[in-house]
């Protein structure tokens, strides 16, 4: 294990650098620490006046839609506000940067359209897309109203719409937690096993993150991590970037980008 708090500390570029500049495929994994960098607020911060009537792990499953439906769709409603508040954080542009030079298969878990803004494409979210919502009993798509919607600051209860089709309730782009294997998911899991660098910025402690750095490592191949915290993912990466996503991989990306492998 290799922690380097500070990028500009000669080893820790001369490790890593050459490990990117000579990758052809890189395998990138976003998560709530990159958004949060944005003002988006993560898990624990979601609906703090109404989530006491459901417990925060609860929230994203299809039976808690189904019995509480005014409550979820506020959520959903109160977090498109917030999220196209937001704007993209240097470390979303440098992303997109990095899609010019090298292969990459951005995965994130966020919900948001941060990466998009910022220039990434084909972005696969792991846990859905806000800007996505569809019939639950047709699966007909349905366009969200333009416009950013008001919410107060700490949400409400929002009646879900009405599918145009067939009636139904429209349910938010969301992936809910019963569901473990979707396509998604797949393409990630295909892409670990030809990947030449596994890059985590902002990602979260999750055991379905950590078979992947395994399978990554086990390949031979390097796995970085880069966030603000220690975290459970420290084991399983080659090194550990400490700092902010939004601070240290634009430098990083800018290194590359100019072929520099040591420091000025």
């Amino acid at each position: 294990m290799k922690y380097h708090p500070d990028l500009d500390w000669q080893p820790s570029v001369t490790s890593i650098m050459p490990m990117m500049q000579s990758a052809k495929h890189v395998l990138v994994l976003t998560g709530s620490g990159l958004s949060a960098e944005s003002g988006i607020p993560e898990n624990e911060d979601v609906l703090p006046e109404l989530r006491g009537e459901v417990p925060l792990e609860h929230i994203r499953r299809l039976e808690t839609y189904a019995k509480e439906p005014e409550l979820i769709w506020g959520w959903f409603e109160w977090l498109r506000m917030r999220s196209m508040k937001a704007q993209p954080n240097a470390a979303h542009y440098a992303l997109a940067r990095l899609a010019e030079k090298i292969t990459v298969t951005l995965a994130t878990q966020n919900m948001d359209d941060l990466h998009e803004r910022a220039g990434s494409h084909a972005v696969l979210h792991l846990d859905g897309y806000l800007n996505h919502a569809s019939c639950i009993s047709c699966r007909s798509p349905h366009a969200l109203p333009p416009g950013i919607p008001d919410e107060p600051a700490h949400g409400r209860k929002v009646a879900p719409p009405v599918c145009a089709h067939c009636g139904g309730t429209i349910r938010p782009g969301i992936i809910w937690r019963s569901v473990k294997n979707t396509q998604a998911w797949r393409t990630v899991q295909t892409v670990a096993e030809k990947c030449d660098v596994l890059l985590l910025v902002g990602y979260p402690d999750t055991s379905a993150t950590q078979r992947l750095a395994v399978l990554v490592s086990r390949r031979g191949k390097p796995v970085i991590k880069i966030g603000n915290e220690e975290s459970m993912m420290d084991p399983f990466a080659d090194f550990v970037l400490k700092g902010s996503p939004s601070e240290l991989l634009p430098r990083l990306v800018d290194r590359l980008l100019q072929g520099e492998i040591a420091c000025s």
